[in-house]
Formats: structure tokens, C-alpha cells, sequence
């Protein structure tokens, strides 16, 4: 059995390169002769000096993936299919403005409804504790989609 010293001195390399090398290749140094060792690094190192180690092929492919987008992205902007978000911010200002003022109008419309069905007021003190609950929780969500939006290119201020 050939020890990693051994193989070490045969490529001229350090045990600790060799010890890399053989992990690399997913040779076992105890199992596999010195032959089938020289033979699969002298194979590894045509590889990289054609350029075509692993790393090299995974930064290509990263490489072509982008590119692959940048022409699809370019191609759905020109069918259309893309929207800006510079221009879709005005259209959720607008969107997110009718929201809010539907939440606002809610307590009121509420009140009479109850009011209608029943025949009697509210615990007015209750219920506009609970409003103004529910109004803060949809308020919070609503202006966290509207800073998320505005932090990714929209700009200017939320209108209210």
C-alpha cells in the first residue's frame, strides 16, 4: 500500500496538497494504485489549464444564467409584460389612499349598521378601542408595503 508520502514525492506536491487532491478527485489513497492516482491528477490538471475545471464551469454557467435574464427581462419589457415601478407607484398611491379612506369609513358604518340590526348603541368606548386596533394593525401592514415598495426604486413620499 502506497502511503500519501509516498504519492506526495511521486507528483511533487506537499502530503497536505495531496490529501486535497485525492478528495478532490474522490480517489482512496489506500484502495487506488500510484498509477490510477498519477493518471486521474494528470487528468485534473489538463482540465484546469483547458479552463475546465469545476469552478470555472459553475462561474460560466453563473455567467450565461444572467445574461439568459437580462435578454428575457429585456424581451417582457418590450412585449410589455414588464411594469416599472417608478411608474406603478403613483397607481399604488392611489390604490393604498381608497384603502385607507374604505378603513377609516368602517366605525361608522359599523355603528349603524349595529344600530339598524339592534336597535341599540354601541359601547361606544369598546368599540372605538377595537377600531382603532384594527384600523393601527391594517395601517402598519399597508405602510410596510408601501416603504418596501418605495425602497425599491419608487421614490418620494406616501401620500395620504
Amino acid at each position: 500500500m502506497t502511503t500519501q508520502q509516498q504519492i506526495a514525492e511521486h507528483l511533487g506536491l506537499s502530503q497536505q496538497a495531496v490529501s486535497k487532491q485525492l478528495s478532490k478527485l474522490g480517489l482512496d489513497w489506500k484502495t487506488a494504485s500510484l498509477d490510477q492516482i498519477r493518471l486521474e491528477y494528470i487528468k485534473q490538471l489538463r482540465k484546469a489549464a483547458a479552463g475546465q475545471t469545476d469552478e470555472y464551469m459553475r462561474v460560466k454557467l453563473a455567467r450565461e444564467r444572467i445574461e439568459t435574464e437580462r435578454v428575457l427581462i429585456q424581451l417582457k419589457k418590450e412585449k410589455g409584460e414588464l411594469v416599472d415601478i417608478k411608474e406603478l407607484i403613483p397607481v399604488l398611491r392611489t390604490v393604498f389612499s381608497g384603502f385607507k379612506n374604505r378603513l377609516l369609513a368602517i366605525p361608522n358604518f359599523v355603528r349603524s349598521e349595529v344600530y339598524v340590526a339592534t336597535g341599540r348603541e354601541m359601547d361606544e368606548l369598546v368599540f372605538a378601542e377595537k377600531c382603532e386596533e384594527t384600523l393601527k394593525d391594517c395601517y402598519e401592514y399597508v405602510n410596510g408595503y408601501s416603504q418596501t415598495i418605495e425602497s425599491s426604486g419608487g421614490g418620494g413620499g406616501a401620500s395620504s
